[in-house]
């Protein structure tokens, strides 16, 4: 079911691309995006959103490798309440928003965050999923 409505949805965003292609941002520029170890048990995920365009909440996703990693619940901010005509009722990001993960590895373990991210701009066209992948290393976090 889920396949079946994002792959319509794919559909619409490829088909409006030509409509409003010099109005719209790359995804790279309208959802920016960066991870930090804040502490060596703390991921920070950051999320600058261009003006005109926001993020689903329920779009946010986490993992990280090597498996011996353990990633806790991620704790995101508030957000607000939008409805979509895509997706009804969602939690979206705006401006500047920050996701916190809880993390458990080995010392001097490289770590590979993937975040997996999705958003509109506000001229009613939605972007496909964006993946991102981070390099994170634990022995440059600073100490807890």
């Amino acid at each position: 079911m889920f396949a079946r409505h994002f792959f319509s949805l794919a559909g619409l965003v490829l088909a409006a691309i030509p409509a409003y292609g010099q109005d719209l941002l790359d995804p790279e520029i309208a959802f920016r995006a960066t991870a930090r170890l804040v502490r060596p048990d703390l991921i920070e995920v950051r999320y600058q959103t261009a003006p005109g365009y926001y993020l689903y909440r329920d779009r946010l996703s986490y993992v990280l490798e090597p498996a011996e990693a353990v990633l806790g619940k991620p704790k995101l901010p508030a957000g607000k309440t939008k409805h979509d005509e895509f997706f009804g009722k969602q939690v979206i990001y705006r401006n500047l928003s920050i996701v916190t993960l809880p993390v458990a590895a080995a010392v001097d373990t490289p770590l590979t965050l993937t975040a997996d991210l999705q958003g509109c701009a506000d001229l009613g066209v939605c972007y496909p999923p964006v993946r991102r992948k981070f390099t994170l290393s634990l022995s440059a976090a600073p100490a807890k």
